[in-house]
């Protein structure tokens, strides 16, 4: 048996997608990397990663249940064992650079960064337990959630990081003068939780952290640490920071990777995209339900809605049926500009691809409304 790499843009691919189907998968496009296992030149298993999430693992029918997945998981954990081995001299360079915020350095650093995921079926998931790899959540027998901790630490750690920052904004807030409420001293009001992609941060996401704020004692947002292709996680919490710096109840954490990506959520053994949303909106709601919720003695999360997104609307259905009584789910309709359309990141990313400032200057605080405008002078090419 030998393995190699696969060249999906070459001949290659049929090989593997034909196996993939043989095993009841279906290609997927988001993969930085492919292993196949071959026997006499036949293509016998495969599998994927991207970034540090395993992916599009197959092995043929008549293979199964010997040492092909062992060969294949040995030699996509050494792959990611080298991915991340490049990621932590670049972080260990970002948070040693003089231009690094202090507070950016918890972001770069967010336990759980270096496990292993996985997300599989259940009839697969006691093949993987062999390597180190733990549930995390699960969804019926259809999908299961794995991780293999790192160095960093896994989930538990992570629910600690969330923990020692929120005793270290409570100390720090207490020693500069202001009182957080707390249910002893008889304020009723909930601790509650809001968890954005912030892509950009728009004039909707501040009126609900705003009204969140208003109503609860104390409010956890939750900024997706995951990268997206037009605003850096950094730059999104910087911005997301600036513009909410008035609100005095409010601690502003990292997702790191514990809560569900629409990027890296797995669609290659989920038959329709409905199908994609409801677990994964399942899958986050029960997580942030069993670990993240109890860990900072959350009570209420707010959602918005978006009348035009069949998809916000299977997610904020798949929240209420998994929270029911134990948390308090609020709906916030989505907040209109003044031409009565709804206030969305899609939007606004699209008027800022399209230059219309004017239009854009109506969507977003000014915080946000300036760094986009610097942002837009920066990926400019330079033509001198």
């Amino acid at each position: 048996m030998q393995i190699n790499q696969l060249n999906l843009a070459s001949n290659d691919y049929e090989k593997w997608r034909q196996l993939l189907l043989s095993t009841g998968l279906q290609p997927e496009e988001n993969l930085d990397e492919t292993w196949g296992l071959f026997e006499s030149g036949k293509l016998i298993a495969t599998g994927s990663r991207q970034g540090n999430i395993l992916k599009c693992m197959a092995v043929a029918p008549e293979h199964q249940g010997g040492k092909a997945f062992d060969l294949i998981i040995a030699q996509l954990l050494q792959s990611i064992w080298d991915y991340q081995s490049i990621k932590r001299d670049q972080m260990k360079a970002i948070t040693a650079s003089e231009d690094i915020d202090s507070d950016i350095t918890p972001l770069i650093e967010v336990p759980g960064w270096d496990s292993v995921f996985v997300y599989t079926t259940a009839a697969s998931a006691q093949a993987f337990s062999w390597f180190g790899f733990e549930i995390l959540g699960s969804v019926g027998s259809q999908l299961i959630f794995l991780e293999r901790s790192g160095e960093s630490g896994g989930l538990q750690s992570y629910l600690k990081f969330l923990t020692d920052r929120t005793n270290d904004w409570l100390k720090k807030r207490t020693d500069s003068g202001f009182n957080v409420p707390t249910a002893s001293s008889g304020d009723q009001q909930p601790i509650s939780s809001i968890v954005m992609h912030a892509n950009p941060f728009t004039l909707g996401h501040l009126y609900l952290t705003e009204l969140a704020a208003e109503e609860s004692r104390l409010v956890h947002l939750f900024i997706l640490s995951e990268e997206s292709p037009a605003f850096p996680s950094t730059d999104r919490w910087r911005v997301v920071e600036n513009a909410t710096d008035h609100i005095e109840n409010l601690i502003i954490h990292p997702t790191g990777p514990y809560l569900v990506s629409s990027a890296t959520f797995p669609s290659y053994f989920l038959p329709t995209e409905d199908k994609i949303t409801t677990l994964q909106a399942q899958l986050d709601a029960k997580i942030f339900r069993r670990y993240i919720a109890p860990a900072l003695s959350i009570q209420r999360r707010y959602l918005g809605t978006e009348p035009l997104s069949e998809t916000t609307r299977i997610y904020n259905e798949a929240m209420q049926s998994v929270f029911r009584d134990e948390l308090d789910l609020v709906i916030v309709p989505r907040l209109q500009s003044d031409n009565g359309q709804p206030i969305s990141a899609s939007r606004a990313r699209k008027l800022y691809e399209e230059g219309s400032w004017q239009e854009l200057a109506e969507l977003v605080p000014e915080t946000t409304f300036a760094y986009l405008k610097e942002h837009s002078m920066e990926s400019k090419p330079d033509n001198d």
